[in-house]
């Protein structure tokens, strides 16, 4: 299992998906960047760094990542339908489930990666804001640490649902199309009582919920939909007969 996360890692390098992984947060970090810089409202107003990252975190985390992870799963599984490289790795000595837990292992890696990326990205612009005459912090709260934990729970189960999709159509649109019309049904009913059955609402409702019952809520919920959907696609795309579409 070590071996097939260390070919699928290098696999990877030099590829779309591992461009994604930098360009996708850092265009969410500069687009909130230059947004402070021009309305120069954090001159003089030492509460405006809660707005700051509360703006970072709701446009990655409800725009931006969800759009990142249906592209790099894609990006990660479509090559290798493409060149057939399933079927050529499945003639080895490998199991179907071991290959689909390699490739699920890598995509939560580069979640994991994007969100570090985002999460640090966004200090250092906050170092440099301060520079510029904004009341700023020089270390880095643990409440955001935290913010972007919660991010990363939420976001399991996207993957999950995104590499299984990505792993059984052979279409590259497949995909893609639910992952974006998943973000915006999402966005339509994240104030909504049906939140709870959008795994794409976790992880944002879980730091911004309107009070801490449902904070606590969209942690559980997170937390036991993430162990569900790994347990059950590990075990349905594990067979050792599986047919590409």
């Amino acid at each position: 299992m070590l071996n097939l996360i260390r070919v699928e890692i290098l696999k990877t390098r030099r590829t779309m998906a591992f461009l994604m992984t930098f360009v996708c947060p850092l265009l969410v970090v500069l687009g909130v960047f230059i947004g402070a810089l021009l309305s120069k409202k954090g001159l003089g107003d030492p509460t405006w760094l809660t707005g700051y990252w509360d703006r970072t975190v709701m446009i990655w985390c409800a725009m931006m990542q969800p759009l990142y992870l249906a592209l790099v799963l894609a990006l990660l599984n479509g090559t290798d339908h493409k060149n057939a490289t399933w079927r050529v790795m499945l003639t080895q000595p490998i199991s179907t489930r071991s290959l689909f837990a390699a490739k699920l292992v890598l995509g939560l890696m580069l979640m994991l990666a994007a969100n570090l990326i985002c999460l640090i990205a966004t200090q250092v612009c906050i170092y440099l804001l301060g520079a510029l005459g904004y009341t700023s912090v020089t270390d880095l709260p643990t409440f955001y640490v935290i913010f972007f934990a919660k991010i990363v729970l939420g976001a399991i189960t996207i993957v999950v649902i995104q590499h299984s999709l990505s792993w059984r159509f052979q279409n590259f649109a497949v995909p893609l199309t639910f992952g974006f019309f998943a973000t915006i049904a999402s966005g339509i009913i994240s104030k909504g009582p049906y939140w709870v059955y959008t795994p794409w609402n976790y992880g944002l409702v879980a730091n911004i919920g309107s009070s801490s019952d449902m904070k606590e809520k969209a942690l559980y919920l997170a937390t036991a939909v993430s162990a569900a959907t790994i347990f059950l696609s590990i075990t349905w795309f594990g067979r050792k007969r599986l047919d590409f579409h």
